[in-house]
């Protein structure tokens, strides 16, 4: 399981940059990035839009995240969260699927801009 501080890491060379967050294929949020934390669980970022207002929004704790070069992509799959333990798995894949599942079994991209 990756710590907090992990990520907090991870996310300094995109702070005063030009971002995107890519879900499933699809651009969800862009701007650029003024702040960034963790809090409970869950990732809170203030970005600044085109308009110069400022959007806070927050995101779950991935259960895994790797860092590329240019862009972090943070990952939602159950596989993740149970870790190789088939029984865990296995209780997983009863459980039923959330209605709103806009962070299930996905994977968000969050992408530095030139």
């Amino acid at each position: 399981m990756k710590l907090p501080e992990d990520i907090e890491k991870c996310m300094l060379g995109y702070l005063q940059k030009k971002i995107v967050f890519i879900c499933d294929n699809k651009q969800y949020r862009e701007g650029k990035l003024l702040l960034f934390s963790v809090k409970d669980f869950y990732l809170h970022f203030t970005i600044s839009c085109e308009r110069k207002e400022r959007k806070i929004f927050e995101i779950p704790f991935p259960f895994a995240f790797r860092s590329k070069k240019n862009h972090l992509e943070l990952d939602f799959h159950l596989s993740n969260l149970s870790k190789g333990m088939h029984n865990i798995s296995s209780s997983l894949k009863t459980l039923p699927i959330p209605r709103r599942k806009k962070y299930y079994n996905i994977n968000v991209v969050l992408s530095a801009l030139a």
